[in-house]
């Protein structure tokens, strides 16, 4: 069988997947996420090995080191921003508590 001699709705069908599996891929794996919570409770923080973790309004959140991770305190709200691609763990990009409007660097 030739390629010109296939079925008008095998074409469709080929066309389809060139366009939705492309799609596909992008939405989950080029495609970074971002979301921002202003008033999220934490209600629970574990570790597994290296990696720190919180768990802010029912999802787990993963920290880039320790030291965000002992300061922050079960039960109360932070303002929290994090990201995730793919099948990665979502991580928080800033963290601070919800409410606090003092700016860092100070000034005059």
């Amino acid at each position: 069988m030739k390629l010109k001699e296939l079925h008008p709705v095998t074409w469709v069908i080929i066309a389809l997947i060139l366009i939705f599996v492309p799609s596909w891929l992008y939405m989950n794996y080029g495609l970074i996420h971002e979301e921002h919570v202003k008033e999220a409770t934490v209600s629970e923080k574990y570790h597994e090995k290296d990696e720190y973790y919180i768990v802010a309004d029912g999802k787990d959140i993963k920290l880039a080191d320790s030291s965000q991770w002992m300061l922050i305190e079960p039960e109360e709200k932070y303002e929290i921003t994090y990201e995730w691609y793919g099948q990665k763990d979502p991580e928080v990009v800033s963290i601070n508590q919800a409410h606090d409007d003092d700016s860092t660097g100070g000034g005059h």
